[in-house]
């Protein structure tokens, strides 16, 4: 790293050693070393040894570089349901339904992959050497909050409330949270699929592409704020609605 600096013209040991992250005295050092092996002259120039040093040790690491890339791309298997059945080898296209990864023989997605071992139809293949992006749209997370229960005169009256705003929203799953939610969500004959640990569901559910609604009262509403803070620091992207009814 010292004499790729040198290469560039970067011959301050004050310089190099802010650039690569050492102490001067290291950078001096070492560039002593290389004065005596003539990587470098008196003046501090780079030489000729210094440079075929330089371009052999790169040219090294370059190919380690590339070699550890290709093992850990034939590592890193993604898991995606068959489609149908697949041999080992085949090249295969990933697409996104219904918030799950499939693999099919249909070039029909903009990603790739290699199948890892014989999978018949509906189980789990091992893809690997994945390439290509999976366009996917995330999913909206809507937070409906109704009021405490001592300030509600009528529960049937909050349920329509409800309801009616839910028939203005796009179609997603159902979650509650604490027990004055589920019991709005049973009046409206809803059996919430996201319950105990809905918010965190529902963000994994909007990073693969499905909408959620979830109930949940001002009182619980307010205990979950840093929650909901850290879910949307870990996803920016992710579309958070809060409603008050």
């Amino acid at each position: 790293m010292i004499l790729t600096e040198i290469f560039d013209g970067n011959e301050k040991p004050s310089e190099i050693s802010r650039k690569i992250g050492i102490t001067i005295q290291g950078v001096q050092y070492h560039t002593k070393i290389m004065r005596e092996k003539g990587l470098i002259d008196v003046n501090g120039k780079i030489t000729e040894i210094g440079f075929d040093f330089l371009y052999s040790g790169l040219s090294g690491f370059r190919d380690f570089v590339a070699e550890s890339m290709a093992k850990l791309d034939n590592v890193l298997v993604w898991e995606a349901i068959a489609m149908e059945n697949l041999r080992k080898g085949d090249i295969v296209w990933l697409k996104m339904s219904n918030g799950y990864l499939y693999a099919t023989l249909d070039k029909s997605g903009e990603a790739s992959g290699t199948v890892m071992k014989d999978t018949p139809e509906g189980e789990i293949a091992g893809v690997s050497q994945v390439k290509g992006i999976i366009n996917m749209q995330l999913g909206t997370i809507s937070i409906i909050v109704i009021p405490d229960i001592e300030k509600i005169k009528d529960m049937d009256d909050i349920t329509e409330k409800v309801r009616d705003f839910l028939g203005t929203r796009p179609p997603g799953i159902f979650g509650v949270l604490g027990e004055e939610a589920m019991i709005v969500a049973k009046k409206m004959n809803i059996k919430p699929r996201l319950e105990f640990a809905p918010l965190e569901s529902a963000f994994e559910a909007s990073n693969r592409g499905i909408s959620s609604h979830i109930i949940i009262s001002s009182r619980r509403f307010h205990f979950i704020l840093q929650t909901l803070r850290e879910l949307q620091r870990k996803s920016p992207k992710n579309e958070l609605k809060i409603n008050y009814m």
